[in-house]
């Protein structure tokens, strides 16, 4: 009897040793994975943030355009 309970003692502390191992280990790529979503979450924002500028500007330049055409077009309606 003595024997069955050592091994199933041996058996559980075996089992308690490798799920802390994993755990562990797990941990250790949940942090990797972190920094990794975090460098590509500020890429992202540097990205958004020129977009956001890239069409501010072209919004900009077709504002400009429209108005240098509409100018341009009443000018040959009165002629």
């Amino acid at each position: 009897m003595q024997t069955v309970l050592l091994i199933c003692v041996v058996l559980i502390t075996i089992a308690i040793l490798v799920g802390t191992v994993y755990s562990v280990l797990t941990m250790i790529q949940v942090r990797q994975t972190a920094k990794q979503i975090e460098k590509a979450a500020r890429n992202i924002n540097l990205v958004f943030s020129l977009l956001n500028l890239v069409f501010l500007g072209g919004s900009s330049f077709l504002s400009i355009a429209n108005k240098i055409i509409n100018l341009f077009s009443k000018k040959k309606e009165e002629e």
